[in-house]
């Protein structure tokens, strides 16, 4: 805040005259004003949420391409069960991956709503398996396992794409 030298009321440091009788302040002595230090999300993150962030990105896409060869039928007859459609969804993986590692923003939103979808999946077949396990013994436990890290994973890579955000999400 600025003092208007003729009247002596407060004025905003921006004025440039005063707003109540309209002497010029243009030469009125203003306090220093504090640079507010600018910090994007992408390079505040620490180095292992980076690594992390590649290293899931990156089994997104070996996971996508171990998909579209067994869909093909490339490693081996028993594993081309479902065929194209198999690899359809191996090619879906493979852009996902591509997608977060080259950081394109529309993929990164995609991947957030998957991983999201992921982790209900996931709740919904570790509840099944718990309750499954009398019936089935270690083929439940199994089941269970595999999806406790199925949404532990999904739900890690929420947090990694919110860490490595370029800006503040608008709501």
């Amino acid at each position: 805040m600025i003092v208007c030298p003729k009247c002596q009321k407060s004025l905003p440091d921006w004025a440039k005259s005063c707003q109540f009788c309209g002497a010029d302040t243009a030469k009125v002595v203003r306090p220093p004003t504090i640079q507010k230090e600018h910090r994007p999300m992408a390079t505040d993150a620490p180095n292992w949420v980076w690594w992390a962030y590649f290293l899931i990105a990156g089994y997104f896409l070996l996971g996508g391409i171990f998909v579209v060869l067994a869909g093909l039928g490339v490693l081996g007859k028993d594993m081309a069960a479902g065929g194209s459609c198999i690899a359809i969804m191996g090619l879906v993986n493979i852009v996902l991956g591509a997608g977060l590692i080259l950081r394109w923003e529309a993929i990164r939103g995609i991947v957030n709503v998957v991983c999201f979808v992921t982790m209900l999946f996931a709740a919904w077949g570790a509840i099944n398996g718990f309750f499954l396990a009398p019936l089935m013994g270690p083929f439940a436990a199994l089941f269970l396992i595999r999806n406790l890290i199925d949404f532990c994973t999904a739900g890690f890579m929420i947090f990694l794409l919110g860490e490595t955000d370029k800006k503040a999400p608008s709501l």
